[in-house]
């Protein structure tokens, strides 16, 4: 599932890459809901999502600081195209996203993978490298460098990430 499924999809069906994520996410859920060592709370713990996002807010503000201003220098007539001559698609977009991908993989690579494998790897670091491996090499389905979600669409980026182009 880490290694060779990405790799398939990327030469034979780039086009199932999202539902081919949903139904891993759903395959991992279920084999960690029926795992008596799972901890059912990992999945959600809501007294700690405004530390565990303090950091990832600050960075998501940094980069999109620094696409926005790459874009105005590059592409200005692209800067903010999607907010601002479609806004309700890129509602859509902010609102949908996260659910239908960003949630999956966070299942798949975080949840699952640290707690099937996690002990594997010797230590948490190691782990924690392994993980971020195994996420960036499943990005080859996208056929570019470029993966930041919601800030490419929402800075004018979207079209590179849809397309891989």
């Amino acid at each position: 599932m880490f290694g060779l499924l990405p790799v398939m999809l990327a030469v034979y069906a780039r086009a199932l890459a999202l539902p081919v994520l949903f139904v891993a996410a759903w395959v991992c859920l279920a084999v960690l809901w029926r795992d008596p060592t799972f901890q059912r709370d990992e999945l959600w713990r809501r007294e700690q999502l405004w530390t565990w996002l303090r950091g990832p807010l600050a960075l998501a503000l940094l980069v999109g600081t620094l696409l926005a201003v790459g874009v105005f220098l590059v592409e200005p007539a692209h800067l903010f195209d999607l907010p601002r001559d479609s806004p309700w698609r890129w509602l859509a977009v902010m609102l949908l996203y996260p659910v239908l991908s960003v949630v999956p993989q966070e299942l798949v690579f975080r949840t699952f993978f640290f707690h099937r494998y996690g002990r594997l790897f010797g230590g948490r670091w190691v782990a924690m490298a392994a993980s971020a491996v195994a996420f960036s090499w499943a990005h080859i389905v996208l056929a570019n460098g470029l993966a930041y979600g919601c800030l490419l669409f929402t800075v004018g980026l979207g079209r590179w990430f849809v397309t891989g182009v």
